[in-house]
């Protein structure tokens, strides 16, 4: 993946998840948690992103970064059991951020 024309549908879903799972991240700025809720319900109506502004485009690659170190802690947390699945959900989101910054 090496465009934003790149980003599927199943990656616009993934991201939504990663703001879903992110948000409370933010408690301490209800406005960025607005925010980001907006991007993630306008994501989900329109699995576009070429919808979102510039700024916005930043607001999510700052949010996908913190979801790195949030996935990270609980990897950490939870060694002992399989994370096959949390390892491919933050590859994705890696890829996806990746592009994000080249654009």
């Amino acid at each position: 993946m090496r465009y934003l024309s790149d980003i599927t549908e199943e990656h616009i879903n993934i991201i939504c998840q990663a703001l879903y799972d992110t948000t409370p991240e933010y408690d301490w700025d209800k406005l960025l948690q607005l925010r980001l809720y907006k991007i993630r319900e306008r994501l989900s109506e329109n699995p576009s992103i070429y919808q979102l502004s510039s700024e916005e485009l930043d607001i999510l690659s700052m949010t996908l970064n913190d979801t790195l170190y949030v996935l990270d802690d609980l990897m950490k947390d939870l060694a002992d059991l399989d994370l096959r699945d949390c390892r491919a959900y933050r590859e994705e989101i890696e890829r996806i951020l990746g592009v994000l910054q080249k654009n």
